[in-house]
């Protein structure tokens, strides 16, 4: 299950950091990239509003190298940096049981629905 773990940058105009992340069941989630988005030029501010940059939509925008190509020393400062924020097992676990749970919701309303139309 993939899911995004949004870090707002700490000064004004810094934009964010988005790490997405692979979740199977209770293991420690695994990153698959780091990109930053907004910030630094003054033009791609973040939106207070939808919490998306105008680069994130930008099929031009460098998002950074694959997670895997990183040197292993920042890989570990990443993946410790998550854990302190609490992005662990747990929050791994949740996410997939989560998302079982709406893909099951959405399931029964489609039949429900097909059933309206047909019934």
């Amino acid at each position: 299950m993939l899911f995004e773990v949004h870090v707002a940058g700490k000064g004004a105009g810094s934009g964010k950091v988005v790490f997405e992340c692979v979740a199977t069941g209770h293991e420690e989630p695994t990153i698959e990239k780091v990109s930053h988005y907004g910030g630094g030029d003054g033009k791609k501010a973040v939106d207070d509003a939808t919490g998306r940059s105008a680069d994130e939509d930008d099929e031009q925008h460098y998002s950074g190298p694959d997670f895997d190509e990183l040197d292993p020393a920042l890989q570990m400062e990443f993946d410790a940096f998550l854990e302190k924020l609490g992005v662990d097992g747990d929050l791994a676990g949740f996410v997939c049981l989560y998302a079982d749970r709406k893909e099951h919701a959405e399931y029964v309303h489609w039949l429900r629905a097909i059933q309206r139309a047909l019934v």
